[in-house]
């Protein structure tokens, strides 16, 4: 992985500290909503055992106090794990999904308020975040 990708996804995990259990029932909602255009990208999403292992400690580092804080509903605490990750691995791996594959990942958490970097397909020169 590269040191920009982890930047992007670092980025991305420090606004996911901010998010409450209702904004993860909108993310829910849309990721439900997308999950036949998610399941065909899911392949493209893998990474190799270093990056995932430390994309692993990142996303239980951010999402274990938001579960700590509040109450969750037991099926939401379980699968915001999952939706974490599931983001951050298109952060990484963008460039292999298409736009469509892409924001059935990310657009949940767009949604919500959180900024996630462009898809290569519709990235300004210089407008990256």
């Amino acid at each position: 992985m590269k040191d920009i990708q982890k930047v992007e996804v670092e980025a991305f995990l420090q606004q996911i500290i901010g998010l409450t259990v209702e904004d993860f029932k909108v993310v829910d909602q849309f990721r439900l909503a997308c999950y036949e255009t998610q399941k065909t990208g899911r392949p493209l999403l893998r990474l190799g055992a270093a990056d995932f292992s430390w994309l692993e400690k990142r996303v239980n580092d951010t999402v274990r106090p938001l579960h700590l804080a509040v109450t969750w509903p037991t099926s939401l605490a379980a699968i915001s794990w999952t939706y974490v990750r599931g983001a951050a691995q298109a952060i990484i791996r963008r460039d292999r999904l298409s736009l469509e594959q892409y924001e059935s990942n990310v657009g949940g958490f767009r949604l919500v308020g959180v900024v996630i970097p462009d898809h290569p397909s519709t990235a300004v020169e210089g407008n990256h975040v």
